[in-house]
């Protein structure tokens, strides 16, 4: 088995596409694998202002590429900026963000196919990794779409800026957290009316 490696300072992975990264050396015989230490500019479409990964934005991609017989391995980690607003407090959230990734390569992917039985696709569709088009006959691999699916599964449902956010006021939209003791007195005015009329009669 032999392996290579592409740093963040080799710039031959700019080839065709900024996204592209070259494997025509792997594709060519399996047992081969190639470690990948880059960073690549985010695609757009990763969330949005409330909770996402802003477009160019700094991806760094730590991963092994292994030719199989049936393609190439892409397994590593991706790790970029995630910002946006919490969804306790409203506060500003900028952070590291970190998505496992894993997906197979080939010249030609299937079709997605349904044999009518919601069942077994569905579970055939458990079974199944992601799989991805190699370019240019296998000499390019283009991790776009990749790290677009990664990051978006990734993305909270519901950002906050720590775990234990107390989130803000209902009344007056105060931080819990600020510290010190919260509250607010209430008044019934349902009564208004009657005292003022005893008032007029008592005068």
């Amino acid at each position: 088995m032999t392996e290579s490696k592409i740093t963040k300072t080799d710039k031959k992975h700019y080839a065709q596409n900024i996204w592209d990264i070259p494997v025509a050396e792997l594709s060519r015989r399996a047992g081969q694998t190639k470690k990948l230490e880059i960073s690549l500019p985010a695609p757009d479409g990763i969330g949005d202002s409330f909770s996402g990964i802003k477009a160019e934005s700094d991806v760094n991609l730590n991963a092994i590429i292994e030719s199989l017989e049936e393609g190439l391995l892409f397994t590593g980690t991706l790790s970029a900026r995630l910002t946006g607003e919490c969804s306790r407090c409203a506060e500003p959230i900028d952070r590291e963000i970190t998505a496992n990734a894993t997906a197979l390569f080939v010249d030609n992917p299937p079709e997605e196919k349904h044999s009518g039985n919601v069942e077994k696709d569905f579970e055939d569709e458990e079974e199944s990794e992601d799989v991805y088009e190699l370019r240019s006959g296998g000499a390019f691999l283009n991790v776009e779409s990749l790290l677009r699916d990664c990051f978006v599964d990734s993305l909270p449902l519901q950002p906050l800026c720590r775990e234990d956010c107390a989130g803000l006021c209902a009344e007056c939209g105060e931080s819990f957290d600020d510290g010190g003791e919260h509250n607010h007195q209430t008044t019934d005015n349902r009564w208004d009316a009657l005292k003022e009329l005893r008032d007029k009669m008592e005068g």
